[in-house]
């Protein structure tokens, strides 16, 4: 026999689960629906990332500008003008690169960072704060007036990267074919970049002291070789010494 204090709670529990209700089951709907904040509009979403883009690009200038002016400082005592006679692909540049561990770091992305820094230094930061480091990359090493035009181009028509510098290989291509600058001679060239092997004698001619592991086959040949741009040089400074007042005998 169940008793009469047992009975009542039973009966109390019975009450309880009355009041809650039934469970609810996987596929039930919530008791209650929470609202949710509308969804953002689509000209806000593209003005934000506009304003993303300014900040992202005003922050890589500055950084290309301060390395820029770092590497001018140290490397040339403050001067961009031993900067631009050394050349952008002066051997200090690869030496700096191979310390880093990181890939995106590479002799010829400090020359660009270098000369970026040299372009707003002469045509000033503000002209260029519209334009992103790949843009003004793309006008490295054009004449100064061309420069200009394509920047007022690239700010007054939204020039993407690829766009400006399909302009800038045209400028460069008209600068070649006479109608510019004329190219440089072979032989300029030549020993242009003869210079700047020269001037990194440790890389381009070092290990000197493994000539005795050569044998006499790959001795020969290279001999020959080195005699050969020897005979070339000697025929070339004979040539420039009529040009040149102080080295003549």
């Amino acid at each position: 026999m169940v008793s009469s204090s047992e009975a009542k709670k039973g009966g109390s529990r019975k009450n309880a689960k009355a009041a809650i209700g039934p469970k609810a089951g996987k596929g039930a709907a919530p008791a209650s629906t929470e609202l949710l904040p509308p969804p953002v509009a689509e000209h806000v979403i593209d003005a934000v990332y506009e304003e993303i883009q300014h900040l992202h690009r005003d922050a890589t200038l500055d950084l290309w500008n301060r390395i820029g002016a770092l590497i001018v400082e140290r490397f040339y005592g403050g001067e961009l003008a031993a900067w631009r006679e050394r050349g952008p692909k002066d051997a200090s540049f690869r030496k700096l690169a191979a310390r880093f561990d990181d890939s995106d770091i590479s002799a010829s992305r400090l020359s660009r960072m270098v000369g970026v820094h040299e372009l707003t230094q002469r045509l000033g930061v503000a002209s260029l704060q519209h334009l992103s480091t790949t843009h003004l990359s793309a006008l490295l090493g054009l004449p100064e007036a061309d420069q200009k035009r394509l920047i007022e181009q690239a700010t007054e028509k939204s020039l993407t990267t690829r766009e400006l510098r399909d302009k800038a290989v045209a400028a460069r291509k008209k600068a070649s074919d006479g109608r510019g600058r004329p190219p440089l001679p072979a032989f300029v060239k030549t020993i242009n970049l003869l210079g700047r092997l020269v001037d990194d004698e440790d890389h381009a001619f070092g290990d000197l002291d493994q000539v005795d592991e050569l044998d006499e086959e790959e001795s020969t040949r290279l001999y020959q070789a080195v005699t050969g741009m020897k005979l070339r040089c000697e025929k070339l400074q004979k040539a420039l010494e009529s040009r040149t007042t102080g080295f003549r005998k």
